[in-house]
This record gives C-alpha cells, sequence and structure tokens, in this order.
C-alpha cells in the first residue's frame, strides 16, 4: 500500500515539475497539482467591460482638464534688451526668467521667445 502513495506522489511531483518547467507558472501549475487531487477548478474569467472601464477612468485621470492647463506667455526678446530689463517690466526675477528658460547664463539674443512665468 505504501508504494502506491508514493508512486502518486512521484507522479505530482513530476508532473508540477513539468508544468514549472514548460512555463506554465505557480498559478497554472498549482491549479493542475489541485485537479490531479481531485479538487473542482473553475476556469477564469475575464470581464471586459470592467477592464475597459478601468482603461477609460486611468486615461480620464492623466489629461488635465481645461481648467487645470496653464497658459504659458511668451515674450519675444528685442535688440539691446537685456534679461533684467525684461523681468522688470514683467514683474518676475531675473534668476525665474533663467530657471523656466533654461538658461546657465543671463545672455540673451534679438529675437529669442522666452516663457514669462
Amino acid at each position: 500500500m505504501k508504494k502506491q502513495g508514493t508512486s502518486t506522489y512521484n507522479v505530482l511531483v513530476l508532473t508540477l515539475f513539468l508544468l514549472l518547467a514548460a512555463g506554465g507558472g505557480f498559478l497554472s501549475a498549482s491549479k493542475a497539482l489541485s485537479a490531479s487531487l481531485g479538487e473542482n477548478i473553475s476556469a477564469p474569467t475575464f470581464d471586459s467591460a470592467a477592464a475597459s472601464e478601468r482603461s477609460n477612468t486611468a486615461a480620464a485621470e492623466q489629461v488635465p482638464s481645461t481648467e487645470e492647463q496653464v497658459v504659458k506667455q511668451t515674450y519675444i526678446v528685442e535688440a539691446r534688451q537685456t534679461l533684467w530689463e525684461i523681468a522688470q517690466e514683467k514683474g518676475v526675477t531675473v534668476q525665474t526668467l533663467m530657471k523656466v528658460n533654461g538658461l546657465s547664463s543671463s545672455l540673451i539674443i534679438e529675437g529669442q521667445e522666452l516663457v514669462i512665468q
């Protein structure tokens, strides 16, 4: 009697090993093992309507509403203007203009477009 139990155990272990080696993953292997032991297993279901709703909700959360969108004011540098003059005229600091526009120095040229925050 003990030999038959050992044989069943070996078959189950071998089945489990083959399922894992085939890339079925832990869940598939555990379902197969449970099924071989006589447990009732139902196939997983997929609710496409719920998945679509979750997808649409996630997409809606990522898009900012019109109220949240920030309108950036731009300014075109005129001849002989300095960054300091533009900052004074627009009511911002030179450092803010440099940071917003990614400038490493205060040197600007005629026709350059600056973002004013």
